[in-house]
């Protein structure tokens, strides 16, 4: 519908803006389905066809520049009404159909789509929520101010849909560095009941200067810097390969002579948290993505604790991450902070360790 009511835009005509107040005249083309409009306030605004609606034609606009053609150009109160059967509610446009979404996924993403594809790091940025999921959702956004955060978008989103939640410069990047996502998934009519799904999300301003960071992808036409709110089925498919790389590990690995009587069991023991330490198999490696990486890494990371928390005898856990950018080391605390609250942690001895491992205090469950 939205390509149909957007038929027969051109530089020069000026439309108004379906999802938004306002509207202005398109200055320029910028792709097959983008235009930049200057609205009546000076502003230029990157618009996608299907969210525009043609008020004046551009042939309107040439002739109206004799005087007395003036009386072409209709008054607000007066304007054209664009030439389509019928134009869909708000309500509806708000809302784009996924391309190709997966059956039986059940995921969440954030897309950011850049302002120029070929100069990434200039901006701006057009955020959009992402269901691949066939349930409604009811969703939250908030940025963290200090100790405080500020929640800049709340709404709903339809089964496979995406919606537009807003416009980033790319000098404000840093306020949306950390976010907080709340959602609520739920079906018309009778369904389990569902606990809301929360988390926190670290978004890397380094990502956004690098052109190959913007992918294609099955949702939209744009190309998108893509980040998993929530992908079920990923987390299948990391978990299935970490039970995989557990088991193998298990057979290579030499029998451990039991303490021999009268020894204690040992009171800590030790995670290396290091790809090349976690798999064997260097395909493997290779073939997953920096996120898929690091997801894999925090599975372990979990079950570790969850298997030490099991084990009376051991009353440390030191996990080994290394310094790097420090994204790995930001997850396992944030693992410890949301999983394992009861288990207070601190930075492992500096002489054994440097700075790249964290000690976790494990308080056993009564």
């Amino acid at each position: 519908m939205g390509d149909e009511v957007a038929m027969g835009i051109d530089v020069g005509c000026r439309v108004r803006f379906l999802n938004e107040v306002g509207g202005g005249e398109v200055v320029k083309k910028m792709t097959q389905r983008r235009w930049l409009v200057r609205t009546e306030d000076g502003f230029e605004l990157p618009m996608y066809e299907s969210e525009l609606v043609i008020d004046v034609p551009p042939e309107v606009v040439s002739r109206a520049s004799k005087p007395e053609d003036a009386n072409l150009i209709p008054k607000k109160s007066e304007a054209v009404q664009p030439v389509a059967t019928k134009v869909p509610t708000a309500k509806t446009l708000a809302q784009r159909n996924l391309l190709s979404p997966r059956k039986g996924a059940d995921s969440l993403y954030l897309g950011f789509a850049p302002y120029d594809a070929q100069d990434t790091a200039r901006g701006p940025y057009t955020l959009y929520l992402i269901n691949e999921s066939p349930q409604e959702v009811l969703i939250t956004l908030a940025r963290f101010e200090r100790t405080k955060c500020v929640t800049f978008f709340g709404g709903h989103l339809s089964v496979n849909c995406c919606r537009k939640v807003c416009e980033i410069k790319a000098n404000e990047l840093y306020l949306y560095a950390f976010l907080r996502i709340q959602a609520l998934y739920y079906v018309l009519g009778m369904h389990e009941l569902q606990e809301p799904y929360v988390c926190d999300l670290e978004i890397n301003g380094n990502e956004f200067t690098r052109p190959r960071s913007f992918r294609q992808n099955r949702f939209m036409e744009e190309d998108l810097l893509l980040v998993a709110v929530h992908d079920e089925v990923k987390e299948r498919e990391i978990e299935a390969l970490v039970e995989r790389n557990l088991k193998g590990i298990e057979e290579v690995k030499a029998p451990e002579k039991e303490p021999p009587k009268g020894v204690p069991a040992p009171e800590q023991i030790e995670i290396d948290l290091h790809l090349e330490a976690l798999i064997a198999d260097r395909n493997i490696n290779t073939n997953m993505t920096a996120g898929e990486k690091l997801q894999f890494q925090i599975q372990h990371f979990r079950r570790a604790m969850q298997e030490a928390i099991a084990t009376p005898h051991i009353k440390r856990l030191v996990a080994i991450h290394g310094v790097g950018n420090g994204t790995l080391a930001k997850e396992v605390q944030r693992v410890l902070r949301i999983d394992f609250p009861q288990c207070r942690y601190q930075d492992a001895s500096f002489k054994e360790y440097g700075y790249g491992a964290t000690l976790v205090i494990i308080e056993h469950k009564k």
